[in-house]
């Protein structure tokens, strides 16, 4: 004869039933609900400068943080800035 379940085995049963519907949206929201979202965020302001010829130029120190808040990987390959 079966034993009779005791209230801690029902406790259990419904944390992994929750835990497991919890999993089961999270997974079909990643899944179906794709979001592509890369931007870039530039350190310093562009810096102008003049030279003794009074010609302006560009310094070239500058740095970019790209940042990935959607939910699928993202790779910056082949990144090019021009300016005229």
């Amino acid at each position: 004869m079966a034993d009779k379940k005791h209230w801690h085995d029902w406790l259990a049963l419904g944390i992994s039933l929750l835990s497991l519907a919890l999993s089961g949206i999270t997974a079909y929201r990643n899944v179906f609900f794709q979001r592509d979202d890369v931007r870039f965020v530039a350190g310093d302001a562009l810096r102008i400068a003049r030279n003794e010829n009074d010609e302006f130029r560009i310094e070239e120190d500058q740095e970019f943080t790209f940042i990935n808040s959607g939910n699928r990987q993202a790779t910056g390959a082949n990144q090019s800035l021009g300016a005229q």
